[in-house]
């Protein structure tokens, strides 16, 4: 993983500690998904993680939504880099 995912990476980890209490880096739940038993968020708090990531990184992720990996933190962070990247 290079340092502009991790950079990511965290960033989209605060605003999961921020909203809703969850560290998913310390709890190693970097590849579950963000709907499933060990997170359990609702789609509308996702919601607000779209328009923050959009707004911090000047990205669009529309086109990703149906994307399966855009549902985990590490997938959601490798789309993010690869916006970036084009």
């Amino acid at each position: 993983m290079n340092a502009q995912t991790q950079t990511i990476r965290t960033f989209v980890n605060a605003l999961f500690v921020d909203k809703f209490d969850i560290n998913l880096l310390e709890k190693g739940l970097g590849q579950e998904n963000f709907f499933g038993k060990r997170i359990k968020i609702y789609a509308c708090d996702l919601v607000y993680v779209f328009f923050e990531v959009e707004k911090k990184f000047s990205v669009s992720l529309e086109k990703d939504v149906q994307d399966p990996s855009f549902y985990t933190l590490d997938g959601l962070a490798e789309i993010i880099g690869n916006r970036l990247a084009e």
